[in-house]
Order: structure tokens, then C-alpha cells, then sequence
């Protein structure tokens, strides 16, 4: 490492500090951090982290690679085929920090430059590798026709936190002068009795330094993935079981099975049949 870049790697103490470093170093390309601290907000706003979600907790497939299939007529079976596909996006953020990505020169837009833009975007004008690029806050009217379908899995979902100390604020009884003085410091922000004569405080961070292009986090959060491998090697899927997110189970038509579940040893996960 310290021959290729000229970096000592026993100065970091994790690897993707010292990948930055070293992007700067060989590109010798310059950052433009924000000025303005409400664009630094604008973008935290656009963090939308990831969704990890159950619609179904159990489907079955209904086609004439299933085991269990019947055959009847094929006009009448054809409209009752149903199929199972197990896809799992490859390399999210390397692919997406792949392409062009913001490096400065940030500027607000003008009212009346909206109008232009508008059209820009609505006629697919901008390229994905245009030499500026739009970070944007929209209203959507949300058509009442599509939420049915789209209960469970919805378009432009909103990152929202939920306050916790609305819902499970207990007052502590025999507070003392310590506890009384870290709930009214302005960090506070909540707190959870642990035993009768012990409170956990939790704080918000007092100082914070924003020194991050986070500009490129959320261009590459956004990025579309662009490569895609099937989870069942072309064997068409027959059951599928996932009670809850990271705890799955599944059965090929070929009577090969699958289990998953975060936080649990293979070993334990591997004896454990198809339920």
C-alpha cells in the first residue's frame, strides 16, 4: 500500500479513510465542501437509508416446473401461472460511485430557472453524465388510485423518526440534582430507566463537524443499480417463507432448500428444514 500510494495504512484505523486519502492523492482531484450550512441540511434532509420490509410472509409458485403442478388444459392453466424470481442487487455503491458524481461549484436555483429545468427533466433532457447535476425537493401528488396497491412497498417513501420520549416517558421518581441537570441541557434527548437507582441518558451530539462531501452520499444512495444475479442459478422457485426481514426459507422446484437468518449460526440454520 505504502508503495503504490504513499500512504502508511497502520495511520488509519479503517479502510475507507484511507481509500479517501488515496482517491485524493492519485486523482488529485479537489472537493468543494458547502458554505452554506442550509445546503449541508437540504441534503441530510434526502437520506432515505434502506427499507427492509415483508409484504408476503408465504407464496408458492403455480407453473409446470413445480412438483406439485396439474396439467389440465393449457389455455385454462396459462392465466393461473405464477412465478417466484429471487434477485439480489451486486456492488450498490461501487457501481454507483462509478459514474459522475458532484465535485462543486454548488449554487441554489433561482425561481426563475425552475421553469426551464422542469421542462429539462419532463423531456429526459439531462444525461446521467451531464456536467451539472440537480439535487432536488418536489411536492408529488400521490394518485389515490395506486395507494391499495401501493400499501406495503409506496413510492418515495419519507425518512420520519419517531420520538420516543413522547411515547414511553416515565418520570423517575427521587430525581436527582444530576439527573435533573442533564434533562434540561439543550443535547438531551431521551432517557430510559434501567434499574429502581439507575437512568440511562441519551444526548445528542453537541459539536459536529461537517468536513464530508456529503453531496456524493446521497448522489450515491440514489444511484440505480444496473446489475442484478439470480439468487436460484436459473432453478425456478417453488415456496417461499420469510416470517420477518433477515429470516427467510425457501424450496426449488428441483426439491433443493434454502434457509437464512441474520445473527444465527449456519450450523444451526443448516439443520433446520424448509417450514
Amino acid at each position: 500500500m505504502k508503495d503504490k500510494f504513499g500512504l502508511d495504512i497502520a495511520h488509519y484505523v479503517f479502510l475507507p479513510s484511507f481509500a479517501e486519502d488515496a482517491l485524493y492523492k492519485t486523482t488529485g482531484q479537489k472537493i468543494e465542501l458547502f458554505t452554506d450550512d442550509n445546503m449541508y441540511l437540504f441534503c441530510e434532509k434526502g437520506f432515505r437509508e434502506g427499507i427492509s420490509m415483508v409484504s408476503n410472509h408465504q407464496v408458492k409458485a403455480n407453473n409446470p416446473q413445480c412438483p406439485d403442478f396439474v396439467l389440465e388444459t393449457e389455455e385454462a392453466m396459462k392465466k393461473f401461472y405464477t412465478w417466484l424470481l429471487y434477485v439480489d442487487a451486486n456492488a450498490l455503491y461501487t457501481g454507483a460511485m462509478m459514474q459522475s458524481m458532484s465535485t462543486g461549484g454548488h449554487r441554489w436555483i433561482m425561481p426563475e430557472e425552475t421553469s426551464d429545468l422542469f421542462n429539462k427533466i419532463t423531456k429526459w433532457e439531462i444525461s446521467d453524465n451531464a456536467e451539472k447535476d440537480y439535487i432536488l425537493e418536489v411536492d408529488l401528488d400521490y394518485l389515490y388510485k395506486l395507494h391499495k396497491a401501493h400499501t406495503l412497498y409506496p413510492l418515495a417513501s419519507e425518512n420520519i423518526e419517531i420520538s420516543k420520549e413522547k411515547k414511553n416517558f416515565v418520570k423517575p421518581e427521587g430525581e436527582s440534582k444530576k439527573f435533573k441537570k442533564l434533562v434540561a441541557d439543550p443535547s438531551y434527548k431521551s432517557h430510559k430507566i434501567l434499574a429502581e437507582n439507575l437512568v440511562g441518558i441519551s444526548r445528542h451530539q453537541s459539536k459536529a463537524k461537517l468536513s464530508k462531501p456529503i453531496f456524493i452520499g446521497i448522489s450515491v444512495l440514489d444511484e440505480i443499480p444496473g446489475k442484478f444475479k439470480d439468487e436460484s442459478c436459473g432453478t425456478a422457485m417453488w415456496k417461499f417463507c420469510r416470517p420477518r426481514p433477515k429470516l427467510y426459507s425457501y424450496i426449488l422446484a428441483n426439491e433443493k432448500t434454502n434457509q437464512k437468518a441474520k445473527g444465527i449460526q449456519k450450523v444451526v440454520v443448516k439443520k433446520e428444514p424448509y417450514s
